[in-house]
C-alpha cells in the first residue's frame, strides 16, 4: 500500500466542459464522513490516517456490531467494510446498515482479499455494491471512494 506521490503537470490551455468535469472527478470530496470497518487494526489505522490527510472525516470500527451502532448514532457519507471478519460478516453489516440508512446502499464498499469468491461476486452484483481488492493502493481507494460518493 503506497501513498500517491504528487506529479508536476504542464500548464495547459483552458479545458472544455467535459474535460473540466473529468478533472473535478479526481478531486476528493472534502469533509465526507467515511466509516471504515476492518478487524485488522493496521488496515483501519492506515485508512484513517490517509483519509484524514486527504480531507475526509474517517471513523474506524473493528467489529461489525460497533459499525452498526455508529451508523445509528451519526450520519455517514460512505462505508468501507472488510468482507470477512470475526463475528459479523460484511454482508450482515451491509444488511443492517442499509436497514438503518438506505442511502448508504450505493455508497458501500466491500474490501476483500478474496475478490474471486463466487459468493462475494454474486452479492456485489445483486446489491450493486463496490468491491475493493486487498491488498490495495491508496490511489485505488481514492478513485473507488470518489466514485461512490458521487452516486
Amino acid at each position: 500500500m503506497t501513498a500517491e506521490s504528487p506529479t508536476a503537470e504542464p500548464v495547459a490551455a483552458p479545458v472544455g466542459a467535459a474535460e473540466a468535469d473529468a478533472e473535478r472527478a479526481t478531486v476528493p470530496i472534502r469533509g465526507a464522513r467515511v466509516l471504515v470497518l476492518d478487524d485488522e487494526r493496521s488496515i483501519g489505522m492506515l485508512l484513517e490516517r490517509w483519509l484524514r490527510s486527504s480531507g475526509y472525516e474517517p471513523t474506524v470500527a473493528t467489529a461489525g456490531s460497533d459499525a452498526v451502532e455508529l451508523v445509528r448514532e451519526a450520519p455517514y457519507d460512505a462505508v468501507l467494510c472488510d468482507h470477512r471478519m470475526a463475528g459479523m460478516a460484511g454482508t450482515e453489516v451491509f444488511d443492517e446498515i442499509v436497514a438503518i440508512r438506505p442511502e448508504l446502499e450505493r455508497r458501500f464498499v466491500f474490501m476483500s482479499g478474496d475478490v474471486l469468491n463466487p459468493d462475494l461476486r454474486r452479492v456485489v452484483e445483486e446489491r450493486g455494491v463496490s468491491l475493493l481488492a486487498k491488498p490495495f493502493d491508496l490511489d485505488t481507494v481514492r478513485r473507488t471512494l470518489e466514485a461512490v460518493l458521487r452516486t
